[in-house]
């Protein structure tokens, strides 16, 4: 019962942070703009319907992000118990590592789906979704991977899983975000062996950086 509870926690906590967000962001914009509507003109729109926008717009960020953490916490609660750990690590220590995991997956994926653009007009929605699927899957495998070896690093020896699983994701969102400025910065792109080379030394670089940076999140 405790996993549930903790993604239940999770989920809840999501959806109120999204839909307080989600409110803000619709009240600056909503508030900021003559008419609610697209294509609307005549008198600016009422009150009560910038007031229904700002509702309706939070309440699709609260139950999106509400239904996405329930599915990424489930994720890391399977592999919280799957994942082997020192016996010394608690539950909750592995379920956030597994969480972070999942959702720095689902972050790359969401950041780099762009490179199979070109595939989209050609695949029905079952094919669109099984692709979607399987590159979640293989950046999840990517970077257990990565924290895996990150964590061989007698730097990192020191750290805890879920610092590990943070400074991985933060290393290598930071190289993911160089080696695409490197890869669009002239002609050739994906297609350059040179750019493509940089590219993959600046993610080889987010090894160590992980391992180092491991010990100080731990400390924090």
């Amino acid at each position: 019962m405790e996993p549930l509870r903790t993604v239940r926690r999770v989920s809840l906590g999501a959806a109120l942070v999204a839909f307080a967000a989600g409110a803000v962001a619709a009240a600056i914009d909503v508030l900021g703009r003559r008419w609610v509507l697209e294509f609307q003109a005549g008198p600016p729109s009422p009150l009560s319907a910038r007031v229904l926008a700002i509702a309706q717009t939070a309440a699709l960020e609260g139950v999106g992000f509400g239904v996405l953490a329930f599915l990424l916490g489930s994720l890391a609660a399977g592999l919280a118990r799957a994942i082997p750990r020192p016996a010394a690590v608690a539950q909750g220590e592995r379920f956030a590592a597994g969480f972070l995991a999942a959702a720095a997956a689902f972050a790359g994926w969401a950041a780099n789906a762009w490179l199979v653009d070109d595939a989209l007009p050609f695949l029905a929605p079952s094919e669109l979704a099984l692709l979607n699927g399987a590159g979640f899957a293989a950046l999840l495998l990517g970077f257990l991977a990565f924290t895996w070896l990150a964590s061989r690093w007698p730097a990192a020896s020191r750290g805890t899983p879920a610092a590990g699983a943070l400074a991985a994701a933060i290393a290598l969102g930071a190289a993911n975000a160089l080696a695409l400025a490197v890869v669009r910065s002239g002609e050739g792109g994906l297609r350059s062996p040179g750019r493509l080379a940089a590219a993959a030394g600046l993610v080889a670089a987010a090894l160590p950086a992980t391992a180092l940076l491991t010990p100080l999140l731990a400390a924090a």
